[in-house]
Protein backbone atom coordinates (compact mmCIF):
# COMPACT_ATOMS: atom_id res chain seq x y z
CA UNK A 1 0.00 0.00 0.00
CA UNK A 2 2.44 2.34 1.36
CA UNK A 3 5.07 1.61 -2.11
CA UNK A 4 1.79 1.96 -4.33
CA UNK A 5 1.20 5.55 -3.17
CA UNK A 6 4.84 6.35 -3.65
CA UNK A 7 4.31 5.38 -7.13
CA UNK A 8 1.07 7.38 -7.99
CA UNK A 9 2.87 10.14 -6.61
CA UNK A 10 5.49 9.64 -8.96
CA UNK A 11 3.46 9.25 -11.83
CA UNK A 12 1.09 12.33 -11.09
CA UNK A 13 4.85 14.41 -11.03
CA UNK A 14 6.18 12.86 -14.28
CA UNK A 15 3.03 14.09 -16.17
CA UNK A 16 2.95 17.37 -14.49
CA UNK A 17 6.53 17.52 -15.01
CA UNK A 18 5.91 17.08 -18.98
CA UNK A 19 3.20 20.27 -18.92
CA UNK A 20 0.02 18.07 -19.32
CA UNK A 21 -1.12 19.38 -15.90
CA UNK A 22 -0.74 23.82 -14.93
CA UNK A 23 0.36 23.27 -11.00
CA UNK A 24 2.04 25.53 -8.49
CA UNK A 25 5.94 25.07 -9.29
CA UNK A 26 7.05 25.28 -5.54
CA UNK A 27 5.28 22.05 -4.53
CA UNK A 28 6.38 20.30 -7.61
CA UNK A 29 9.86 20.78 -7.05
CA UNK A 30 9.61 19.89 -2.93
CA UNK A 31 8.00 16.37 -3.95
CA UNK A 32 10.00 15.52 -6.81
CA UNK A 33 13.00 16.39 -4.27
CA UNK A 34 11.29 14.07 -1.65
CA UNK A 35 10.75 11.22 -4.07
CA UNK A 36 14.23 10.62 -5.76
CA UNK A 37 15.20 9.62 -1.81
CA UNK A 38 12.66 6.60 -1.92
CA UNK A 39 14.02 3.06 -2.45
CA UNK A 40 12.91 1.62 -5.15
CA UNK A 41 11.24 -2.21 -4.23
CA UNK A 42 9.76 -5.28 -6.03
CA UNK A 43 8.22 -8.16 -4.44
CA UNK A 44 11.79 -10.48 -4.36
CA UNK A 45 13.53 -8.18 -2.26
CA UNK A 46 10.60 -9.79 0.57
CA UNK A 47 11.92 -12.94 2.15
CA UNK A 48 9.53 -13.16 5.08
CA UNK A 49 6.08 -12.88 5.72
CA UNK A 50 4.07 -12.66 8.67
CA UNK A 51 0.40 -12.54 9.78
CA UNK A 52 -0.82 -9.96 11.78
CA UNK A 53 -3.63 -11.58 13.89
CA UNK A 54 -7.00 -9.56 15.02
CA UNK A 55 -6.53 -7.72 18.72
CA UNK A 56 -9.93 -8.12 20.26
CA UNK A 57 -11.86 -5.70 18.21
CA UNK A 58 -9.46 -4.93 16.11
CA UNK A 59 -10.13 -6.88 12.86
CA UNK A 60 -9.53 -5.06 9.71
CA UNK A 61 -5.77 -4.33 8.41
CA UNK A 62 -5.04 -0.59 7.51
CA UNK A 63 -1.90 1.62 7.51
CA UNK A 64 1.81 0.23 7.47
CA UNK A 65 4.66 1.88 8.31
CA UNK A 66 8.11 0.95 8.89
CA UNK A 67 11.73 2.41 10.64
CA UNK A 68 15.32 1.07 11.13
CA UNK A 69 14.14 -2.09 13.51
CA UNK A 70 10.19 -2.58 13.76
CA UNK A 71 7.18 -2.50 11.31
CA UNK A 72 3.70 -0.94 12.66
CA UNK A 73 0.72 -2.29 11.28
CA UNK A 74 -2.27 -0.48 12.53
CA UNK A 75 -5.99 -2.84 12.43
CA UNK A 76 -9.44 -1.20 13.53
CA UNK A 77 -12.88 -2.48 14.31
CA UNK A 78 -16.48 -1.67 13.25
CA UNK A 79 -17.24 1.42 11.93
CA UNK A 80 -13.76 2.96 12.90
CA UNK A 81 -14.25 3.42 16.16
CA UNK A 82 -11.47 1.69 17.61
CA UNK A 83 -7.63 0.73 16.30
CA UNK A 84 -5.09 -1.34 17.72
CA UNK A 85 -1.14 -0.77 16.36
CA UNK A 86 1.10 -3.65 16.14
CA UNK A 87 4.89 -3.84 16.27
CA UNK A 88 6.43 -6.72 14.58
CA UNK A 89 10.51 -7.18 14.95
CA UNK A 90 12.62 -7.39 11.31
CA UNK A 91 15.09 -9.28 13.13
CA UNK A 92 13.07 -12.07 14.51
CA UNK A 93 9.32 -11.32 13.55
CA UNK A 94 8.38 -10.64 17.45
CA UNK A 95 5.23 -9.39 17.87
CA UNK A 96 3.89 -6.28 20.35
CA UNK A 97 1.05 -4.78 20.64
CA UNK A 98 1.50 -0.96 21.48
CA UNK A 99 0.28 0.51 24.48
CA UNK A 100 -1.79 3.54 24.48
CA UNK A 101 -0.53 6.07 26.93
CA UNK A 102 -3.90 7.34 27.63
CA UNK A 103 -6.05 4.93 28.84
CA UNK A 104 -3.00 2.36 29.72
CA UNK A 105 -4.66 -0.66 27.13
CA UNK A 106 -4.03 -1.20 23.38
CA UNK A 107 -7.16 0.45 21.94
CA UNK A 108 -7.20 3.62 20.27
CA UNK A 109 -10.16 5.63 19.37
CA UNK A 110 -8.63 8.68 17.57
CA UNK A 111 -7.19 7.22 14.57
CA UNK A 112 -10.38 6.94 12.27
CA UNK A 113 -9.57 4.69 10.08
CA UNK A 114 -6.23 5.09 10.33
CA UNK A 115 -5.80 3.91 6.37
CA UNK A 116 -1.84 5.20 6.33
CA UNK A 117 0.91 5.15 8.83
CA UNK A 118 4.63 7.00 8.64
CA UNK A 119 7.28 7.49 11.19
CA UNK A 120 9.73 10.04 11.75
CA UNK A 121 11.87 11.69 14.01
CA UNK A 122 11.94 15.49 15.53
CA UNK A 123 14.36 16.41 17.69
CA UNK A 124 15.51 13.08 18.26
CA UNK A 125 12.03 11.87 19.14
CA UNK A 126 10.59 9.32 16.99
CA UNK A 127 6.90 10.20 15.68
CA UNK A 128 3.62 8.26 14.00
CA UNK A 129 1.65 10.17 11.87
CA UNK A 130 -1.81 8.29 11.21
CA UNK A 131 -4.54 9.77 8.66
CA UNK A 132 -7.80 8.01 7.65
CA UNK A 133 -10.47 10.95 7.68
CA UNK A 134 -10.62 14.43 8.36
CA UNK A 135 -7.62 14.17 11.00
CA UNK A 136 -3.82 13.74 11.03
CA UNK A 137 -3.11 12.31 14.69
CA UNK A 138 0.69 12.92 15.65
CA UNK A 139 1.55 9.96 18.16
CA UNK A 140 5.07 9.60 20.26
CA UNK A 141 6.80 6.69 20.19
CA UNK A 142 8.92 5.38 23.21
CA UNK A 143 9.56 2.08 23.43
CA UNK A 144 6.20 0.14 22.85
CA UNK A 145 4.00 3.48 23.94
CA UNK A 146 2.11 5.98 21.64
CA UNK A 147 1.10 8.65 23.41
CA UNK A 148 -0.93 11.17 21.40
CA UNK A 149 0.36 14.87 20.94
CA UNK A 150 -1.21 16.77 18.11
CA UNK A 151 -4.59 16.03 16.24
CA UNK A 152 -5.19 18.29 13.27
CA UNK A 153 -7.52 18.66 10.65
CA UNK A 154 -7.53 18.55 6.97
CA UNK A 155 -8.73 21.05 4.91
CA UNK A 156 -8.98 22.63 0.90
CA UNK A 157 -10.22 25.74 0.26
CA UNK A 158 -11.31 26.28 3.62
CA UNK A 159 -14.41 23.24 3.50
CA UNK A 160 -12.38 20.10 5.55
CA UNK A 161 -11.79 17.57 3.46
CA UNK A 162 -10.80 13.24 4.07
CA UNK A 163 -7.82 11.92 3.11
CA UNK A 164 -6.41 8.48 3.01
CA UNK A 165 -3.01 8.25 2.46
CA UNK A 166 0.56 10.50 4.08
CA UNK A 167 3.57 10.68 3.92
CA UNK A 168 6.33 13.21 5.67
CA UNK A 169 8.29 14.87 2.47
CA UNK A 170 10.22 16.65 5.53
CA UNK A 171 10.15 17.49 9.47
CA UNK A 172 11.61 19.73 11.37
CA UNK A 173 11.34 21.27 15.12
CA UNK A 174 9.44 24.40 13.42
CA UNK A 175 7.15 23.00 10.25
CA UNK A 176 6.20 19.06 9.13
CA UNK A 177 5.56 18.98 5.14
CA UNK A 178 2.98 16.33 4.39
CA UNK A 179 1.86 15.16 1.19
CA UNK A 180 -1.89 13.18 1.29
CA UNK A 181 -4.56 11.88 -0.87
CA UNK A 182 -8.07 12.68 -0.88
CA UNK A 183 -10.31 11.47 -3.28
CA UNK A 184 -8.15 10.93 -6.70
CA UNK A 185 -6.66 14.02 -5.85
CA UNK A 186 -2.77 14.44 -4.51
CA UNK A 187 -2.19 17.65 -2.59
CA UNK A 188 0.42 18.87 0.18
CA UNK A 189 0.21 20.90 3.45
CA UNK A 190 2.31 21.68 6.55
CA UNK A 191 1.59 21.60 10.40
CA UNK A 192 3.52 22.91 13.27
CA UNK A 193 4.54 19.80 15.05
CA UNK A 194 4.79 22.29 18.72
CA UNK A 195 0.85 22.46 18.34
CA UNK A 196 -1.16 20.27 19.80
CA UNK A 197 -3.99 20.61 17.29
CA UNK A 198 -4.76 23.10 14.24
CA UNK A 199 -5.51 23.55 10.53
CA UNK A 200 -3.42 21.96 7.62
CA UNK A 201 -5.15 24.29 4.58
CA UNK A 202 -3.63 21.60 1.66
CA UNK A 203 -2.57 22.57 -1.56
CA UNK A 204 -3.62 21.07 -4.71
CA UNK A 205 -0.98 19.24 -6.25
CA UNK A 206 -2.27 17.04 -9.48
CA UNK A 207 -4.96 14.32 -9.96
CA UNK A 208 -5.13 10.79 -10.81
CA UNK A 209 -7.26 9.47 -13.46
Amino acid sequence: MKQSFKRLMAICLMVALLGTLVLQAAPIAQAVDYLTTLPQLHYGDYGTVNIVHDQGNCYSMQGVATDADYTYCAKIGSNDAVACIVRLAKADGAKTIMTNAANGGYYFYNLGHANALDIVKINGVQQMFVTGGANLVRLTMSGTTLTTAGTYTFSYNGATTNTTAVQIMYASSKEVKVITKGGKSLYTGTLDPTASSGNIELTHLCNLD
